[in-house]
């Protein structure tokens, strides 16, 4: 089993996904074409994604340094990088972008949200999931945001309204 690592007040961000988690998100998606897993840990992703490109900082391949076109980019960012690792996503225009993390780090993070709009891209869908046992409880909820860049103004795949006061 693989021992996950909880996040410390210093701002640890090494929390690698279980591998049955991994597995569970890859059948749902089925992701095909060229994939990258940007911040690929000790490879639980990869397992499921034998042919994807990897990169992983502490291994010395930066995602920051990748300017392909990717048809998938699929990761559990370091959740202290977040936007950083979605901007770069949306800058090599990736067709689809998969990132596992709190609900709240996207929809309820105005910048994050202005990224989306200023990149073209929106939520295709919202994947709730359980908090995984080795993750550490912080009462946020756990999802898969699955993005894809807007085709045109009229395209609307989940609509998001705001409530203007």
């Amino acid at each position: 089993m693989t021992r996950i690592i909880a996040p410390k007040k210093s701002g640890n961000d090494n929390i690698q996904t279980p591998e049955y988690l991994c597995k569970k998100i890859i059948d749902y998606f089925s992701p095909s074409g060229k994939i990258i897993e940007p911040a690929c840990g000790m490879g639980n992703f990869l397992k499921f994604l034998p042919n994807a490109k990897w990169c992983e900082i502490s291994k010395g391949k930066d995602f920051f340094d990748e300017s392909g076109l990717f048809d998938w980019v699929i990761t559990n960012p370091p959740f202290s990088k977040i936007r950083k690792f979605l901007i770069h996503s949306y800058e090599i225009n990736a067709k689809n972008i998969l990132f596992l993390m709190p609900v709240n780090h996207l929809i309820a993070l105005r910048a994050r949200m202005r990224d989306l709009k200023k990149y073209n891209y929106q939520i295709k869908e919202i994947l709730l999931l359980e908090t995984p046992k080795e993750f550490i409880v912080t009462g946020f909820q756990y999802c898969v945001y699955h993005l894809v860049p807007l085709k045109s103004e009229k395209e609307t795949l989940l609509k998001l309204s705001e409530l203007i006061y």
